[in-house]
């Protein structure tokens, strides 16, 4: 019985692992974006109730991560959060509605390739921009 109990959590971990291996980097940085959305997005009411729907939604249907309405939805969510706050909204928080942006027009192009090409071209951007700005600032 020992066995059976120690053997749980190892199948878990094989299982879990097997799962995020066979989704594509579009489905990753879907969820990965939706998950930090959810715990480090705006403390506007609207959008949090909204990214907190999403990932209800997610969970019970995975295929929804590459949905365009869900995209587009969360695009203005958090687009308006930002605008309802500009004065007050953190230098991250514009990122991260860029960052919202990008993961929607990957999900909306016609193919996965050119989403996983876009994600790409604006993930080194991004990270370009940022450090770029971060050393000139100092």
């Amino acid at each position: 019985m020992t066995t059976a109990v120690n053997s749980r959590p190892k199948r878990m971990l094989t299982t879990a692992r097997e799962a995020i291996l066979q989704l594509s980097l579009v489905q990753f940085v879907a969820g990965a974006t939706l998950f930090l959305l959810v715990f480090w997005g705006f403390d506007y009411i609207p959008s949090r109730i909204a990214m907190q729907f999403a990932l209800l939604a997610v969970v019970l249907r995975p295929a929804l991560l590459e949905s365009r309405v869900l995209w587009i939805a969360l695009s203005l969510v958090n687009t308006f959060a930002l605008i309802d706050a500009w004065v007050l909204v953190d230098n991250h928080k514009y990122l991260t509605v860029y960052w919202i942006y990008v993961v929607t027009l990957a999900v909306c192009v016609s193919n996965r390739e050119l989403g996983e090409k876009v994600l790409a071209w604006h993930g080194r951007f991004f990270l370009i921009f940022v450090f770029s700005m971060a050393a000139l600032q100092k």
